[in-house]
């Protein structure tokens, strides 16, 4: 049975369902009555939310916003086909910010995800991803900068697995805008602000699948 949503005499907001997710996404079943009270719950929750100039995110909620480590373990996460919910889409959208060369994954190849994944040679990078075609590494910068021989090392330990596995190596130097690229070449440098942009264009119904509203969050 569907719950209800309302306002009471004192304008707040009231809702007696077991899962409002769920009555959302059936809001096509509606009658033009229980459409008309929940497009009034809806704006008068516009008159009531303040405004502001100001974007919060996650990070800055729990006091994380420079942390490489939470950002690094949340970015795993949304490339993470197993986890997302948004299948490879992620990491095909990451994968298009490398203009020298046209990569993509197919739905259902085995990924693995891992995070601060420690080389051979003692060396850890933030987040390590294997693919069916591919192995991915990715350093990612907030404000500290590259250790000595860092890159360089990290595309050595990258190439010796690629010379086992015949799998294409990608390795992805991860940073602010701004900052300084990585020192070695065989890294493509980008940014927080295009991994974003390109995030965004991923197409979501936000009605079907409230984890894919994770993304944007």
């Amino acid at each position: 049975m569907r719950g209800n949503i309302g306002l009471d005499k004192g304008h707040g907001v009231w809702y007696n369902g077991k899962n409002i997710m769920e009555d959302i996404n059936i809001v096509n079943e509606l009658t033009q009555e229980e459409l008309q009270n929940f497009k009034n719950v809806c704006e008068h929750l516009r008159s009531v939310t303040p405004t502001s100039d100001i974007i919060y995110t996650w990070p800055d909620i729990l006091g994380r916003r420079f942390k490489e480590n939470s950002i690094s373990a949340w970015l795993a996460f949304l490339l993470n086909p197993n986890k997302n919910g948004f299948d490879v889409q992620p990491l095909n959208a990451m994968l298009s910010l490398i203009k020298s060369a046209d990569y993509f994954i197919e739905n259902g190849e085995d990924i693995e995800v891992e995070t601060e994944y420690t080389f051979e040679g003692g060396r850890r990078i933030d987040i390590f991803i294997t693919t069916e075609q591919f192995v991915i590494g990715i350093e990612n910068k907030i404000f500290s900068g590259e250790g000595e021989d860092q890159t360089s090392d990290y595309w050595n330990s990258i190439n010796e697995i690629y010379k086992a596995t015949k799998k294409i190596p990608v390795c992805l130097f991860l940073t602010p805008q701004g900052s300084i690229p990585p020192k070695d070449k065989n890294f493509t440098h980008i940014t927080f602000f295009q991994l974003c942009e390109v995030f965004k264009s991923i197409p979501y119904d936000y009605r079907r699948d409230s984890r894919k509203n994770s993304i944007f969050f």
